[in-house]
């Protein structure tokens, strides 16, 4: 082996906390010393915290000739080597206060080592990213970029692309403790897909193959299944018995952590109510589309669009708030959409979501134009608030992913907490990954601040991106074309006036079957000046 060509070392005081905390545990194991097993599990934790306090007293980055050890010490249970030739890119980065220190995996910046301080640099390599935390940012990057520069076969950095490497997850579990929270170690990023249909109604398979095509299949995290109200035959509503069955299957293929399954039926109002066509109700037609109604727990029938308790809007979100179920607005298009928002703002807290979609639809040659973003930033401008999902609408039995939520834990109780906050974002076709903050804050949120919003962007895609837009209050504020997989930046809004919202639309360049190109738009956040 060589003699090393870089060495460093840098050393952080927080480890006096984790002795701290050991020093608490044995305390307090003294002091219960007469009980039968609690004393045993603090001089146990006791033990683990003193390990990996004497553990983390300082990070060295040592080159060992043909890669780059990094190594937690002085105790040395925790170092990783990258090797060399396995070296793609390289940059000086700044961690956040969020990332936190210690040893972690980040789902926007893939693996971080640090022990103090933001400075670090971004190693892209062929198993993902590690970011290596260093007061030494620059002299660790000027070593690596001298190597590359050695081998013209490698490139500059230009993306964050992470991955999880499996040998050291165990790892993760063992240090979470001492890092301060990540960005997302509180919300965990779950696809899914909010709308479909089975044979209940007018799609094609059973509920069972429903849900194993979602879990197996498709591998979902959850997905919604939501046949229409009025069932598959006559006398054209959902019997109780299909609804009492729709429930029984959820239940059955849910295992949290794992898989959720949710019940929801399309709440299905056609204008043709309203007329001699099939007249059930009086007056002018009413154009309020679809919606999707869903519960967290067991109900005992549905809502039906048919049933005059329920025939509107607000009448639906009524019964469901009392019940603790959610609503979204389905494809808001087209002259069956005309009254799709005929409801108050007092029930935005149940209508919580609408489905997004592109402008231009291609599909079988044809091109279309549902202006379909258009048609929600038309109900954002009148002041309202909604969040976005989407949703296969799948008649063959099929989800697939559509909706990102990030919740704290995969179980029904999470998913719903996450979809009643807003914090969803839609795709169409890639499964796009989306990361959008002001000012610390997540999608979904409505704030106030001082100053002028600081807007941050990550994106992972699964192709080039060909834009990044921030909207402000329907107008494009700023955009990136990166020509990258991925993209990450922050941007203030100088000319902000104290009340706006914002979201975040990816357009990217690979296309589906029919010319579509993926998308992914976040959630709005809706800012107030204080």
């Amino acid at each position: 082996m060589s003699e090393p060509s870089y060495h460093h070392t840098q050393k952080a005081p927080w480890f006096l906390l984790l002795f701290g905390f050991a020093g608490l545990f044995f305390t307090v194991a003294w002091v219960t010393r007469a009980e039968p097993v609690l004393p045993a599990i603090l001089l146990v934790s006791g033990l683990l915290m003193a390990t990996l306090g004497y553990s983390m007293q300082q990070l060295t980055v040592n080159d060992e000739g043909d890669r780059l050890a990094i190594c937690f010490g002085p105790l040395p249970l925790f170092r990783k080597r990258i090797r060399y030739d396995d070296i793609i890119g390289v940059e000086i980065g700044r961690t956040t206060i969020m990332d936190g220190w210690g040893i972690h995996w980040s789902p926007w910046g893939g693996w971080v080592w640090n022990i103090w301080g933001r400075d670090c640099v971004v190693i892209r390599h062929q198993r993902g990213i590690t970011r290596v935390g260093t007061d030494d940012a620059e002299g660790l990057a000027e070593f690596l970029k001298t190597g590359l520069a050695a081998n013209p076969g490698q490139q500059p950095f230009t993306e964050v692309s992470p991955m999880l490497n499996r040998k050291i997850a165990f790892l993760v579990l063992s240090v979470a403790v001492l890092a301060t929270a990540s960005a997302h170690a509180q919300y965990h990023i779950y696809w899914g897909d909010m709308h479909g249909h089975t044979a209940n109604s007018d799609g094609k398979g059973s509920l069972d193959d429903y849900f194993i095509h979602a879990r197996d299949a498709a591998r979902l995290d959850f997905v919604v299944v939501s046949d229409h109200d009025f069932g598959n035959a006559a006398p054209w509503h959902m019997p109780k018995e299909t609804w009492t069955l729709t429930q029984d299957k959820v239940d059955q293929y849910t295992v949290n952590g794992k898989f959720v399954a949710i019940a929801g039926y399309e709440w299905t109002s056609q204008p043709k109510y309203w007329t001699p066509e099939e007249p059930i109700f009086t007056g002018p037609a009413k154009f309020y589309n679809h919606k999707n109604v869903y519960f967290p727990a067991r109900v005992e029938y549905l809502f039906s669009a048919k049933d005059p308790a329920y025939n509107s809007p607000n009448l639906l979100a009524q019964a469901v708030q009392k019940v603790g179920g959610l609503i979204q607005n389905n494809h808001p298009i087209g002259e069956e959409a005309r009254d799709q928002w005929d409801y108050t703002s007092a029930f935005e807290s149940v209508i919580v979501n609408t489905e997004m979609g592109p402008d231009v639809i291609r599909y079988d040659g044809k091109e279309y134009k549902p202006q379909w973003e258009a048609k929600v930033r038309e109900f954002l401008k009148l002041g309202r608030t909604t969040g976005f999902v989407a949703g296969s609408d799948t008649h063959e039995g099929k989800p697939v992913a559509r909706t990102a939520v990030l919740a704290r834990g995969l179980t029904r109780p999470a998913i719903f907490e996450a979809l009643r906050h807003r914090r969803n974002y839609a795709v169409f076709n890639a499964k796009i990954v989306l990361d959008f903050k002001i000012d610390g804050h997540v999608m979904g949120e409505e704030i106030e601040i001082q100053g002028k919003p600081r807007i941050a962007v990550g994106v992972q895609g699964t192709n080039k991106i060909e834009e990044v837009a921030i909207v402000r209050d329907g107008t494009v504020l700023h955009s990136l074309q990166p020509g990258t997989p991925n993209a990450k930046f922050e941007y203030v809004d100088e000319a902000f006036c104290g009340n706006s919202y914002y979201y975040v639309r990816v357009i990217q360049a690979d296309k589906d079957e029919h010319g579509n190109r993926s998308h992914a738009w976040s959630s709005p956040i809706w800012v107030k000046k204080k």
